[in-house]
């Protein structure tokens, strides 16, 4: 399609083209940018013309426009106030002598096409008189005068008269042409009638050049913003089927999940989202955005996997799973959450492994009583657990000391002799027998819940038997807390400074212990739990 013509792109701007015209139109504006920037210029003139508005402290009074009017000099006001400029263009004299009234009544139909290109040549012309006239005029009595034409002797002034008793101007020998534009703002009406006063003779005034207007310039057109599309969210079903709100407050089944949308869950739902596995209640109500999933209505319970991104949104407040080296479990409601394993943070605070939550707007708070369930996990088989009851085999499999404590026997780590890497270690190592304490399956895991004294270096060495070298994983550390971590074996990588080896299904380690602390920097942990694990990814 061509470009359509000014008059048609002129009706469809403001409303008043046929719905058949309109849509071609608005199809051809869609895909052209001239076209479409007319179009907003013509709106934006359009509204400014029609919207006056009420009158403020600036705008100028009736002295102000009269001495205005009669000087041909335009305020600087007056360029930027549609009001004032609509009522200073109006109070040109006309064809008629009209009522005074100070409130312009809007018209209830709409404008014809003609009317509005005509109204927005009109008002680019006043905004470059406007723009190259003078922005100060000399205060003088309010009085009428005629337009002086171009190159023409000026008619003769009228006398001034009190603000309060206007006569209006005489009509003019040959009437102008007719202006579509809109009525003018007329002044307000007289308590008292004015008493008419004739004109005095007319006398010869000896004619005043006229100043040339500026060149006019192009004007400033905004750019046409394309709307941003909805970006798809990364969220894939893995169970279950879910619905989004539509715009006309329905939940439907929808073509794609964007971003931002308002899902619910229509029964229990599994779903994968940032690198977590989450287990959706049925009617659950949520929405995510990159990386973020918030919960507005219901449960759900999370397995946030290592290295994973995903960041809880509950009730305005930001909570981040501390997956840099293990998963995290938790559960959540929108006025609640519980950390099951692992560490999270709320701004610049852990939440303890085990204690639920309340969360409000302003607040995060321990609670003394837990109202939420347990999370249902993946399917975990119990290997090989640490056993520090037999002091026996205790010492002979340790490296650190044993402590008794109401939960049970711990496992402390103590300094290193001639340490220098490390200040302390907690080992637990097969003895020297020829079983290993583990060998690697597909799904092998290790799990251990340990306590940080003070802050300090903290790092899981495990000795890899079948390739002779140690594997290493620096944790992440939570202090004077409880927690658990759980990684899988194949993730743990081999000393750096060691061979070029892989952990492979087969491998046997023969010890797993945690170093803490560096060389002249004390530090101490404490260990209550270490397990082997098969558990499904």
């Amino acid at each position: 399609m061509t470009c359509p013509k000014p008059d048609v792109l002129s009706q469809w701007a403001d409303g008043s083209l046929d719905a058949r015209d309109a849509e071609r139109v608005a199809r051809h504006a869609a895909t052209c940018a001239t076209c479409a920037a007319k179009a907003a210029d013509l709106r934006a003139v359009g509204a400014w013309i029609a919207a006056p508005g009420e009158s403020g402290p600036s705008c100028l009074g009736v002295d102000e426009m009269a001495a205005a009017l009669d000087s041909g000099r335009i305020p600087l006001h007056v360029r930027t106030c549609p009001r004032c400029a609509s009522e200073f263009r109006a109070l040109k004299p006309e064809k008629e002598t009209r009522r005074a009234t100070r409130r312009r009544e809007r018209p209830e139909a709409p404008l014809k096409a003609w009317a509005v290109a005509a109204g927005v040549f009109v008002a680019v012309g006043i905004l470059l008189v406007v723009a190259g006239s003078q922005s100060a005029s000399p205060k003088v009595e309010f009085a009428y005068r005629r337009p002086t034409p171009l190159n023409r002797e000026p008619s003769p002034p009228v006398p001034s008269l009190p603000s309060s008793t206007l006569r209006p101007p005489e009509r003019p020998a040959t009437p102008p042409a007719p202006s579509p534009v809109r009525p003018p703002v007329a002044l307000p009406t007289p308590a008292v009638p004015a008493p008419e006063v004739a004109p005095p003779a007319p006398t010869a005034t000896p004619a005043t050049p006229e100043t040339p207007l500026p060149p006019p310039q192009e004007p400033i057109r905004e750019a046409v913003q394309p709307p941003t599309p909805r970006v798809v969210a990364a969220l894939s079903v893995k169970s279950g089927t879910l619905s989004a709100l539509t715009v006309d407050g329905k939940w439907a089944k929808p073509a794609r999940v964007e971003e931002g949308m308002t899902l619910r869950a229509d029964s229990r739902a599994t779903i994968d989202f940032a690198q977590a596995r989450i287990l959706l209640d049925r009617d659950s109500r949520f929405s995510v955005s990159k990386e973020e999933f918030a919960l507005l209505e219901g449960g759900l319970a999370a397995e946030v996997s290592a290295g994973g991104r995903f960041v809880l949104v509950l009730d305005e407040q930001r909570f981040f799973p501390q997956t840099q080296n293990a998963r995290v479990l938790l559960c959540a409601k929108p006025g609640a959450l519980l950390i099951e394993e692992g560490a999270a943070k709320w701004k610049e605070t852990f939440l303890r492994e085990g204690t639920e939550y309340s969360v409000k707007k302003d607040s995060v708070e321990a609670k003394k009583i837990r109202s939420l369930t347990s999370s249902a996990r993946g399917r975990e088989q119990l290997t090989w657990r640490m056993d520090l009851s037999n002091q026996t085999v205790a010492k002979r499999n340790t490296i650190g000391r044993v402590d008794a404590s109401s939960e049970g026997r711990m496992l402390v780590s103590e300094p290193i002799k001639d340490g220098t890497v490390f200040y302390g270690t907690a080992v637990y190592n097969n003895g020297g027998e020829a079983a290993p304490v583990f060998t690697v399956k597909p799904n092998t895991a290790i799990r251990f819940r340990y306590f940080l004294r003070e802050p300090g270096h903290l790092e899981l060495v495990m000795w890899n038997s079948t390739k002779s070298e140690n594997f290493n994983r620096p944790l992440e550390p939570v202090v004077r807390q409880w927690t658990t971590v759980t990684v899988y074996a194949r993730d743990v990588a081999a000393n750096k400074g060691g061979k070029p080896v892989t952990c492979e299904v087969g491998d046997k380690y023969t010890s797993i212990g945690l170093f803490v602390g560096l060389a002249g920097m004390p530090a101490e942990v404490t260990i209550d739990r270490l397990e082997i694990l098969e558990i499904d990814r």
